[in-house]
C-alpha cells in the first residue's frame, strides 16, 4: 500500500471540485501553495464548507451501502465487458481482472479511433482517457504507460458505470458500440 490516497467525491455522484488526500502517518509532504495556515500550512485558501459536507455525506452513504451497490455494479460491468468482447472481434480489456473499481471498464477496439467513435455515439457518456488529457490530441499517457501502442491507446474507450446503471443500459450500450464499430470498420475497409 502507498503512502498517499486521493479521493474525488464526483466519482460517487457527489459534488465536483472536492476531494480528500489521505496521508499515511509519518509521510512528509510539502506545501504546494503559499498563503494561509489552513491544513497545518499545507493548503492556502478558504475551505468550501458545503462541498466538504456533501463529500462527508457521500462517504457516509458509501460506507453504509457500499457492498450491495458495488456487487451489483461489478456484475453489470462484467456483463458489459463480456458482451462487448463477444460483439467486437479482437477487442481487449486494459485493466487488472480483479483489482479495479467495480464500475471501471477500459476496452480497446482495434481498427477504430475512439474519439471518432464517440462523436457517433451521443447517447453514451464515455471517454477516451483521463480528464487531465481532455482537449489533447495525444493518446492517454496512462494507456501508453501500461504498454499500449499509440494506435491501441487511440482506439480505447473508458466506460464508467454508476449507481443508476441498469441491464437495459448495458443492452443499449453494447448495441450502439457494436453498430458504430462495425460502421467504422466498413468505412475503413472501403477507403
Amino acid at each position: 500500500m502507498g503512502d498517499l490516497a486521493s479521493l474525488a467525491a464526483h466519482k460517487h455522484h457527489r459534488p465536483k471540485s472536492i476531494g480528500a488526500l489521505c496521508i499515511r502517518v509519518g509521510t512528509r509532504i510539502t506545501a504546494q501553495q503559499n498563503g494561509g495556515g489552513q491544513e497545518r500550512g499545507l493548503r492556502a485558501g478558504t475551505p468550501d464548507v458545503p462541498a466538504i459536507v456533501g463529500f462527508g455525506t457521500a462517504a457516509h452513504l458509501i460506507s453504509s451501502d457500499n457492498v450491495p451497490d458495488a456487487t451489483r455494479i461489478r456484475a453489470l460491468r462484467d456483463q458489459l465487458q463480456a458482451r462487448l468482447l463477444t460483439a467486437i472481434p479482437n477487442a481487449t480489456v486494459n485493466v487488472h481482472p480483479h483489482q479495479r473499481p467495480p464500475g471501471n471498464l477500459s476496452v480497446t477496439l482495434p481498427g477504430t479511433e475512439a474519439a471518432d467513435l464517440l462523436d457517433r455515439l451521443p447517447e453514451i457518456a464515455a471517454s477516451t482517457g483521463p480528464a487531465c488529457n481532455t482537449g489533447s490530441s495525444d493518446p492517454s499517457h496512462v494507456l501508453t504507460a501500461i504498454g499500449l501502442t499509440r494506435i491501441q491507446a487511440r482506439g480505447t474507450l473508458r466506460l464508467s458505470l454508476g449507481r443508476t446503471i441498469t441491464t437495459e443500459d448495458i443492452d443499449k450500450t453494447v448495441a450502439l458500440i457494436g453498430r458504430a464499430t462495425a460502421t467504422a470498420w466498413s468505412v475503413t475497409s472501403a477507403a
